[in-house]
């Protein structure tokens, strides 16, 4: 229940935007699901890439797995989007 070992407590207001990604594979999938929510719920600008079959560190499987490929496209457009680039 401490917000400063789980973030799934923490009050997440003030957050800057957001982007939470996870792999549906992901031991933490649930976590992770859950804290997007929270992110969301707080009022903060946000955005989720969920990778079907992903592993964790899916992204490790740059330039081999087009589910990677895919999501790490999808994130660069959004952090260019955010960043105005």
């Amino acid at each position: 229940s401490d917000p400063r070992i789980s973030l799934n407590r923490a009050d997440l207001g003030g957050l800057p935007p957001t982007l939470v990604s996870w792999g549906t594979y992901e031991v933490l999938a649930g976590e992770d699901e859950e804290f997007a929510a929270r992110v969301r719920d707080a009022g903060v600008d946000t955005a989720t890439v969920v990778v079907e079959g992903g592993q964790h560190s899916y992204i490790y499987g740059a330039g081999r797995v087009p589910e990677a490929d895919a999501a790490i496209a999808q994130i660069g457009a959004w952090v260019r989007e955010k960043l105005k680039i």
